[in-house]
């Protein structure tokens, strides 16, 4: 389910003359309603179905069922305005410090050292709030190949790197981590930029493939997470999303499925371990990363780049 809304959204926009409308339908695992026998509760469910496909709410793609008492509740995932999802959290913390620029702080970030990697990391190393910050940044490349761009950054003894395949290798990751926290202090926070971007149709997505799309995004924050548990860490998470989950356009159903995974992990992260998880669906960079090889991300033209 983590990624099947952002397949259904791609198929929709890669067959548009024929499927007008794809969704993700997630009814509740059986369940034992005590008001109503197994065939009512079974023929409910069915009418539920029943009354989606022929619905014309086009524009409700994530819909789930839940049953509250003996009535079947239908719930329609929406999204807030990135202004107004900002203005309620500042105003849940008014009283509280939930920065994660911190004095000291110790940062991980991966996805290497990218046109955005290098972005995020100057800021890290420059903010005042981070002063004396030390900063991992991990990914594929190797170190020698990412000399000259650490030399570029400057902040000699506060920039470690690591060359890991986040997704593919937990032992090297955990080492990694291991490392950079020995005799330090607490992890602040894992920024997690890595991804992979590809053009593929639904149709071309085999498991592998997708698997290929999605293991970067995916795996990747699983790994980080269960390696800051193991090394008894408890940093922040943020997980640099896309509004592809939203908005999948022709061929990105990989690449938003990865992005989906990510949106539900945090949810996970928050709710069943206590951790200060966010995920943020951004829209394209202007110029930077993917963005420089693809400015709209194969979705709609008004979607203006940041």
């Amino acid at each position: 389910a983590a990624f099947a809304s952002s397949l259904c959204k791609a198929i929709a926009a890669e067959l548009p003359t024929t499927i007008s409308r794809a969704s993700l339908i997630e009814l509740p695992y059986y369940e034992f309603v005590p008001e109503l026998d197994d065939e009512e509760t079974l023929r409910r469910q069915h009418a539920a179905i029943v009354d989606e496909v022929r619905a014309t709410r086009v524009e409700d793609m994530d819909v789930t069922y839940q049953w509250v008492g003996t009535e079947l509740r239908r719930h329609v995932r929406r999204y807030r305005a990135v202004g107004r999802a900002l203005e309620a959290d500042a105003a849940a913390a008014a009283g509280g410090d939930r920065s994660l620029l911190r004095r000291g702080g110790r940062y991980v970030v991966t996805g290497g050292l990218g046109a955005l990697g290098r972005e995020v990391v100057r800021l890290l190393l420059d903010d005042d709030d981070c002063a004396g910050c030390r900063v991992l940044v991990i990914g594929r490349q190797s170190a020698s190949d990412a000399a000259a761009q650490l030399a570029a950054l400057g902040a000699e003894g506060r920039l470690t790197y690591a060359s890991v395949d986040l997704g593919a290798d937990y032992t090297a990751l955990r080492d990694a981590l291991g490392k950079f926290c020995d005799g330090g202090g607490p992890l602040t926070a894992c920024l997690h930029l890595a991804g992979t971007y590809g053009r593929a149709t639904a149709a071309e997505l085999s498991s592998d493939a997708l698997a290929t799309a999605t293991r970067a995004k995916a795996a990747g924050a699983v790994h980080l997470h269960r390696a800051a548990i193991e090394l008894e860490q408890h940093p922040a998470f943020v997980h640099f999303g896309s509004v592809a989950t939203t908005f999948a356009g022709h061929g990105l159903g990989g690449y938003a499925a990865g992005n989906e995974f990510l949106e539900w992990f945090a949810s996970y992260q928050r709710e069943r371990c206590a951790v200060d998880a966010r995920c943020i669906a951004w829209a394209s960079w202007g110029g930077l990363g993917i963005s420089a090889r693809d400015e709209t991300l194969g979705m709609a033209s008004w979607l203006a780049p940041l």
